[in-house]
């Protein structure tokens, strides 16, 4: 499945349908609050976690756990409640009942009944939590691209000098506490200043339109501060300053 092209369909609002499996639900930011945003990001991230992700590395290399899905059909299979939270996390996922079926190295999570064959296992696990990570505004990694040193320096200076323009802006942090935006200062930002959105209509958006706009906002931002320093005459080497108009594509950020 080409994530590209699901995009426009995040962007209006639709939920992904996985052929032969189920739909993937895009939760509204209204739902979300509804559910608890503190624990809907706990339970998202229970399903689309990395295996680096793991503190105990000695144990993913002892038991020869090759892949996510492994881990969580072990765990699945070695701990009941583990696996009934799992079920509903995914219940939640797919906005339909989803059960575990333990059978060793072809263990599998179904939906709704078993001989309907509407498998979550490892052969579509993998695209299932990368559409997750898009709808949730999230990274999916894509290969590295190779560049020489001399572009790996610039680009470290580019990171270095943004967060410095970030930071003196109070986008990346809260100055009080040091941390990142809520999403409720998130939802505030966004219902203040973006076209068309208001704080009653704000909460109908998903969550992918909702950063996606807010990540247009914060370019749009960007673009109008880059244009000032450009100007100001105060940078030593105006190339560690990449200018990008607010209106190219939205950056995949990590």
């Amino acid at each position: 499945m080409n994530l590209e092209l699901l995009k426009s369909k995040m962007l209006r609002g639709n939920s992904i349908i996985i052929p032969n499996v189920g739909t993937l639900k895009a939760y509204s930011i209204g739902e979300i609050i509804d559910y608890g945003d503190s624990q809907y990001f706990v339970d998202i991230f229970k399903v689309i976690f990395n295996l680096s992700d793991i503190k105990d590395q000695e144990f993913i290399e002892k038991a020869n756990i090759k892949s996510e899905f492994q881990l969580i059909v072990l765990n699945s299979i070695q701990d009941k409640e583990y696996r009934d939270y799992i079920c509903r996390v995914l219940s939640m996922i797919f906005d339909e009942n989803v059960s575990f079926n333990p059978d060793g190295l072809d263990s599998f999570f179904y939906i709704d009944r078993i001989e309907d064959e509407r498998r979550i296992n490892s052969s579509n696990f993998e695209e299932i939590v990368n559409i997750i990570k898009l709808q949730n505004g999230m990274h999916v990694e894509n290969e590295n691209k190779i560049v020489d040193e001399k572009t790996k320096q610039l680009l470290a200076r580019r990171a270095e000098l943004r967060k410095k323009l970030d930071k003196a802006k109070g986008i990346v942090e809260d100055e009080e506490n040091g941390k990142p935006f809520s999403l409720e200062s998130s939802i505030s930002i966004l219902a203040s200043g973006g076209i068309g959105v208001n704080i009653f209509n704000v909460y109908d958006l998903s969550l992918y339109a909702f950063y996606n706009q807010l990540n247009r906002l914060k370019m749009q931002d960007k673009f109008r501060t880059d244009i000032k320093w450009l100007t100001s005459g105060m940078l030593k080497d105006p190339d560690e300053l990449e200018i990008k108009h607010w209106m190219e594509e939205i950056p995949d950020k990590k």
